[in-house]
C-alpha cells in the first residue's frame, strides 16, 4: 500500500549518496599491516557489511521497489533469504581476491575513477527507482 512512498525515499537517499560521493574528494587509505588470518578479515569484513544500516535500507528498497518477496511462504522466504547470504559472500570473496590480487596498480587516480563510476551508478539507480515508483506503481 505504500510502496510508492517508500520507494521514493529511498530513491532520494540513494540519489543523496550517489552525488555526495561524486562531489566528494577523498584520498585512497594508508595501507595497515594487518597479523590476522584472512577468515578472520573476512568474516569481520562480513558482519560489517551485514549489520550496515545502509545495506540493510538498501535491499528493503530494492524488495519493495521490483516487489522481490511478494506471496513468498516460509520456504520462499527462507530461500531469498539464503540467496541474499550466498550472494554477499560470493560478493566480498570475489571483491577481496581482486583487492589482494590488483592492489599495487590501485593509485589515487584509480580510486577517484571507481568512485566516480560508483557515483554514477547509484544516481542511475535512484533515477531508475524514481521513474519506476511514479510511472508503474
Amino acid at each position: 500500500r505504500h510502496q510508492r512512498i517508500l520507494s521514493l525515499c529511498g530513491a532520494i537517499i540513494i540519489l543523496g549518496l550517489g552525488i555526495w560521493i561524486v562531489m566528494t574528494r577523498t584520498r585512497p587509505p594508508k595501507t595497515v599491516s594487518s597479523t590476522g588470518s584472512a577468515a578472520a578479515g573476512f568474516l569481520s569484513s562480513m558482519a560489517i557489511g551485514l549489520s550496515n544500516p545502509a545495506t540493510i535500507l538498501a535491499f528493503f528498497v530494492a524488495f519493495s521497489t521490483f516487489g522481490v518477496a511478494e506471496g513468498l511462504g516460509l520456504a520462499g522466504s527462507l530461500t531469498l533469504l539464503a540467496g541474499v547470504v550466498a550472494g554477499a559472500v560470493l560478493w566480498w570473496t570475489l571483491l577481496a581476491a581482486a583487492v589482494v590480487k590488483w592492489k599495487s596498480r590501485m593509485t589515487e587516480k584509480f580510486y577517484q575513477n571507481l568512485k566516480l563510476c560508483c557515483g554514477i551508478g547509484l544516481l542511475l539507480f535512484g533515477i531508475g527507482i524514481v521513474i519506476k515508483a511514479i510511472f508503474f506503481t
